[in-house]
């Protein structure tokens, strides 16, 4: 498997036991993509992906900035924030993805509203932009 394929099983791993304790099944709440049909409250997407790879004399190191997206009802505002802050941490802390390990170089968040036409409702919606490093 290669390292973004890699990275974004375990990150996706990592979502689906953070959520555990919120849903009854975890892993139909955490996804590879933004869902463009329905899904339920709240739920992970585990979305854009941009790799950087620099050739060394003796190796390629991978750098991997991943954008992720958790979404849930407006008033669940602390409920997202907490999902948020507990897959970064557990991002930080399991840096083995199975062949690689990796290191967390940058991580932001940011936790803003949005209004979602289709369903005349505002929405939640926190961003994870987490970049790491294989090391």
């Amino acid at each position: 498997m290669f390292p973004k394929s890699e990275l974004r099983q375990h990150i996706i791993n990592l979502a689906q036991q953070i959520l555990t304790d919120i849903v009854e099944e975890p892993e139909d709440h955490v996804f590879d993509h933004i869902p463009m049909t329905e899904a339920d409250y709240p739920f992970i997407a585990v979305a854009e992906c941009f790799e950087e790879n620099t050739s060394t004399s003796t190796r390629t190191l991978v750098r991997d900035n991943f954008i992720i997206h958790v979404f849930n009802y407006w008033e669940k505002t602390t409920e997202t924030e907490k999902i948020i802050y507990e897959l970064s941490k557990a991002i930080y802390e399991n840096e083995n993805s199975g062949t690689w390990i990796w290191s967390v170089t940058d991580c932001k968040s940011e936790y803003t509203g949005e209004y979602d036409k289709e369903f005349n409702m505002y929405l939640g919606h926190a961003v994870l932009d987490i970049t790491l490093e294989n090391s």
